[in-house]
């Protein structure tokens, strides 16, 4: 993969959460961002396609945010930064990665964003959830294509993830 190499305007204490998208739908074929090389200074970004064949790649706009991670309040509103994996396969056809932010005492569930960072697969993936969703936890997938093969077994990749309170 080729991406562009992005730092941040001043260096993070520790690896930040990254969290990323397509911000636009130019490309007729399947299209997703890719976020690697994450460190304190900064990272990669990318469009994947996964296992698709594109017929052609058309630039997208990629949207990004880079957080500290970390729990507190903001405007009187709670919300919970991490990243994290749980070393099992976290495909589809697998077991949910479980976020937990049991912690954190939301009332009902928060509105929650998470991405795949720094991948380890050799198929690409994102982050969709799972069906398990409440005020104490989200579940989540390593999503893949079926373009190739059949199957979605996956690896556990680092997901990336945030938790406002709704």
């Amino acid at each position: 993969y080729i991406g562009d190499q992005l730092s941040f305007s001043a260096p993070f204490q520790n690896v930040p959460a990254v969290l990323h998208t397509l911000n636009t739908y130019n490309n007729a074929d399947f299209m997703t961002s890719l976020a690697t090389d994450i460190n304190t200074d900064g990272f990669q970004i990318a469009q994947e396609y996964a296992e698709t064949t594109p017929s052609s790649v058309v630039q997208e706009t990629i949207a990004w945010i880079a957080f500290e991670t970390g729990s507190g309040t903001s405007t009187g509103q709670k919300y919970i930064v991490e990243m994290g994996s749980d070393g099992r396969k976290n495909g589809v056809d697998n077991n949910e990665y479980i976020i937990d932010y049991a912690l954190v005492g939301y009332e009902t569930p928060p509105d929650l964003v998470a991405a795949v960072m720094n991948p380890i697969g050799p198929d690409g993936a994102w982050a969709r959830g799972s069906g398990t969703f409440s005020n104490t936890s989200q579940g989540v997938f390593a999503e893949e294509d079926q373009e190739k093969d059949p199957e979605r077994s996956h690896v556990s990749e680092p997901i990336a993830w945030v938790a406002f309170e709704s």
